[in-house]
């Protein structure tokens, strides 16, 4: 079920943005391409003002991270980014390489979007 609705949502997402939608481990395979990635941020983390979203594990076995430069974390919101960890997210932008691994670099708080998840089901 989950899969399904981050499926829809990152296709609906895909389709009005005009960038194709990818798995954290596909995006290795479109780096220098504009992309929507979109998994789990599995971990939030910070290092030298600098923060990190990691995507398919923990550093430094993730999949892909978003970048947010020490510049730009009041833009996108520190208290908004720590928020973000353990929930599904699509992360918008141009896939770069970093050290072999893909990342996109998020300047705004819109390409970092967290992914509505389904209410759980009532209890009988």
């Amino acid at each position: 079920m989950f899969r399904t609705l981050l499926l829809s949502v990152s296709l609906a997402l895909s389709s009005v943005l005009g960038v194709q939608a990818l798995t954290p481990e596909e995006a290795a395979q479109h780096m220098g391409s504009e992309g929507a990635v979109d998994g789990v941020a599995v971990q939030v983390s910070e290092a030298n003002g600098n923060m990190y979203v990691n995507l398919g594990a923990k550093f430094p076995n993730h999949t892909f991270s978003a970048f947010i430069a020490k510049a730009d974390v009041a833009t996108v919101g520190l208290d908004y980014l720590k928020s973000l960890e353990g929930k599904p997210v699509s992360v918008v932008g141009r896939i770069a390489d970093r050290k072999g691994k893909p990342q996109i670099q998020v300047t705004k708080k819109e390409q970092i979007i967290l992914v509505a998840q389904p209410d759980p089901a009532p209890v009988k």
